[in-house]
Formats: C-alpha cells, structure tokens, sequence
C-alpha cells in the first residue's frame, strides 16, 4: 500500500532519538527524480558526467581550500609589509599606530598580529563588518600597558562593548564614527601612559 519509501533526511533530537523526515509513494518517487535533477545540473557545472560529481567537487573543494591558504599567506604579507612601514614612521621610543582599515576586519587582525611582533610598538586599529565596527588595540611585549582595561574603560563612553587580555584586546561598535572617537580617546591614553608627543 505505501509502496516506495524514501529518507530524505534524518536530524538528531537528543541521545539516542533521531527524527527521519521521509516521503511515500507518488512523492517519494518526485523526491528521487528531483535528486536526479539536481545531480545532473551539479554534473553540467563541474562539467563531468554524474558518476563523476563526488570527485569532481572534492577536488575542487581541495583547489579552493588551497587557494585560500594562498590568499590568507598574500594578505597577511600585504599587511605586515603595511603595518611595518606605519611603524617605521611613528615618532618616539615607543611607536604607537592609530589605523582605519578600509581592506575588512581580516586585513585588520593581521596588521594586529604584525604589530604585536614588534616588541616596542602598539596599534589601535578599526574596520567595519557587516553587522558593526570592529576595534582592535594590540601591543608589542615591552609596552607598558594593559589593552584590555583601555577598551573596558573607553568603549562604554561610544556605545560600544569589548575586553581582552593585556597585549590585545578588541571592542564593538554601533558605526564608524563612534570607533573612531574611541579610537582618539585610547590613543590619548596610551601616549599620556607612555610620555609620548601627540603623533
């Protein structure tokens, strides 16, 4: 009477309790044409016959994962190349960068990882996501101070919310002109802590 069955899903609710989603006779067999359908348009895309498809992603997942690795490598150069120049050109025994970086949050945690290897140096740094701005301070490991009571301290005072540890912390923020201000606001800080000029 129910004729064909087909799973067309199966979901784990808790131990040992699984919920199997299926479809029976007329609508199992639609259920196995349109997997049909949908593997011979994956085949027409990869450009294989169907019973190619599963190779024919994994390596292409493989090409793609690879190529990230390629890009992340190129972006982490780009911004270490970037942030040692900044670094470079700051004034004083303690070289303090202060950066709104337009390239996206990625770009922005590498010229933070490129500034805490230097061990004299700090940076404050902002970029945008998609849902707010992001702020990163970060320090080298001789820098006198602690990156995370200056965001818990500022970031309340522009609607924003953060913390860390004492050589990198980081901090949200509603829009660009709040991360901004406090952006001003730690760097006046931090050059008050350290004796440094205004740069």
């Amino acid at each position: 009477d129910v004729s064909l069955i087909k799973i067309l899903r199966s979901t784990r609710i808790q131990d040992g309790v699984v919920r199997l989603e299926y479809a029976a006779g007329k609508a199992a067999l639609d259920a196995v044409r349109k997997q049909a359908e949908d593997l011979r348009k994956a085949a027409d895309i990869l450009g294989v016959p169907p019973d190619q498809v599963v190779a024919a992603a994994e390596r292409l997942v493989a090409e793609w994962k690879e190529f990230r690795k390629i890009s992340q490598r190129t972006t982490e150069e780009q911004a270490a190349a970037k942030t040692r120049q900044e670094i470079d050109t700051a004034r004083g025994i303690w070289p303090l960068v202060k950066d709104e970086v337009p390239q996206g949050v990625g770009f922005m945690m590498s010229m933070s990882k490129a500034t805490a290897s230097e061990s004299r140096a700090t940076g404050i740094y902002w970029a945008a996501s998609p849902s707010d701005v992001k702020l990163v301070v970060t320090r080298g490991a001789e820098v006198p101070i602690d990156a995370a009571e200056l965001v818990r301290t500022v970031a309340p005072e522009f609607h924003g919310k953060g913390g860390g540890k004492p050589d990198f912390a980081q901090a949200s923020f509603p829009n660009i002109d709040q991360a901004r201000a406090a952006a001003a606001r730690i760097e006046e800080l931090i050059r008050k802590k350290l004796g440094n000029p205004s740069g």
